[in-house]
């Protein structure tokens, strides 16, 4: 049940600022925390996340805008999700960040952040609805009117982020796939394979040998038939072809094969698709090569604010997709978004953005 987190505004008389002396009052409410918690923190609009909460009577949701805020603080820091946690419960400065008063006064266990995270995915995933896209243009908003920067000059340019994820071989993965499809089956079902298929699926020394054995491209070949034997053992199969794991077998033999009635026959590697999967712990990173670099994961594309007399930048759009996403395509979504939200009138980008329109 979605709760809005209200008690941040109510002081307390025997709060520890009631404790520090004045001068280190002072240095507490003149440094970040004190910022953060006017100028971010109170500007959260919690209400725009009660759709990812159940409406009907149940515990309520732990503070919405506090996870919001120590996700923005974790990127800030550059700091791990336990040091996150640990600074919010023993740091004063975290504390002050929330409006927070005594120490231990909320407690936050590491599944609330990862629980919080997959309802954002969720919801992005089923609805479209991009929240943390919303709170970024809601923040930068309150920032430009806050510091009267300048918006209509800005800059844009891309990048391209390798996701953390093993490089795997067509070898590799392919054994990857089946091994996760084996895995996953129960007992009953894993009666029903072969048991040279489970043991070459389930024992990695087993894959050196056939490939030593074989050859590279023989135990590809052969490997790959073995999924194909494999989704067709389970098509039918409602308890698993509807999972995951046999979702990701069926991609694969699209991606890396070409199958007919008669043979399966094995892709030349310049026919793979970009936006094959490259390793199944990240569906959504792709291949690209730019220039000199390749890499398998996604495309960032940054706007900022480029007048020279603006006391400083501010970021303005960030822009995350799988890195087949071309340079075109981001200025062509980007730039309408920035005449959404800024009052943009010259953007300067390099030669990767032309566009004949």
């Amino acid at each position: 049940m979605f709760k809005k987190f209200k008690e941040h505004m109510q002081s307390q008389m025997f709060g520890y600022r009631n404790n520090l002396d004045e001068t280190r009052n002072k240095m507490l409410e003149q440094g970040w925390p004190a910022l953060f918690y006017s100028v971010i923190f109170s500007n959260i609009e919690e209400e725009k996340f009660a759709s990812m909460y159940s409406d009907k009577p149940s515990r309520p949701n732990f503070p919405v805008n506090i996870l919001i805020g120590l996700e923005i603080l974790k990127q800030l820091f550059d700091i791990s999700d336990s040091e996150l946690i640990e600074r919010f419960h023993f740091d004063l400065r975290f504390l002050r960040a929330f409006g927070l008063e005594e120490i231990g006064e909320i407690s936050l266990a590491q599944r609330t952040l990862y629980e919080f995270r997959d309802r954002l995915a969720y919801h992005l995933k089923t609805t479209g609805e991009d929240l943390i896209a919303e709170v970024f243009n809601d923040l930068l908003d309150n920032f430009i009117e806050a510091t009267d920067i300048s918006t209509t000059a800005q800059r844009m340019d891309s990048t391209m982020v390798t996701a953390n994820i093993k490089q795997l071989s067509r070898i590799q993965l392919v054994h990857k796939v089946g091994s996760n499809l084996i895995e996953s089956l129960p007992q009953q079902k894993l009666n029903k394979i072969h048991k040279n298929i489970i043991d070459l699926f389930t024992d990695e020394s087993n894959l050196k040998d056939y490939i030593d054995k074989l050859g590279k491209e023989t135990a590809l070949e052969n490997l790959c038939s073995k999924l194909v034997e494999l989704e067709n053992r389970f098509k039918n199969d409602e308890e698993i072809n509807e999972t995951k794991v046999y979702k990701q077998l069926c991609r694969v033999i699209e991606d890396q094969t070409i199958v007919s009635s008669k043979e399966i026959t094995i892709k030349d590697g310049e026919d793979i698709e970009a936006n094959s999967l490259q390793n199944p712990v990240d569906e959504d990173a792709t291949y690209r090569k730019k220039g000199n670099q390749s890499s398998q994961g996604y495309a960032v594309n940054i706007s900022e604010t480029a007048d020279e007399d603006n006391p400083f930048q501010l970021i303005t759009s960030i822009s995350v997709e799988p890195n087949i996403c071309s340079d075109i395509n981001f200025l062509k979504d980007d730039l309408q978004s920035l005449n959404q939200t800024t009052n943009i009138e010259t953007l300067v980008v390099d030669g990767g953005y032309h566009n004949s329109s």
